[in-house]
């Protein structure tokens, strides 16, 4: 997997399957540069927004193919927030 900041704040993460068969391949957040606890995923071969997803996301690769995924932070509300 290689990934990378945009200048908006989202991330670009390219999901790479180099094996004979197609792989579940998971971008997890926190080890992309992601700190919220959620995220957006947009596929950016489809033009498609996936979801909002927690802590990962994973998708399915084709045998010797790639999946090109934007991903946008969702800022945290204040009702989320534990004012402990």
């Amino acid at each position: 997997m290689w990934a990378g900041p945009q200048s908006d704040g989202s991330i670009v993460a390219v999901l790479f399957n180099r094996s004979p068969a197609a792989a579940n391949i998971t971008a997890t957040f926190s080890q992309i540069g992601i700190t919220a606890a959620q995220a957006t995923v947009r596929d950016m071969w489809a033009h498609v927004g996936l979801g909002t997803f927690t802590g990962s996301f994973t998708t399915s690769v084709a045998s010797h193919d790639v999946a090109a995924l934007r991903i946008f932070p969702v800022a945290s509300t204040m009702a989320e927030v534990s004012l402990a």
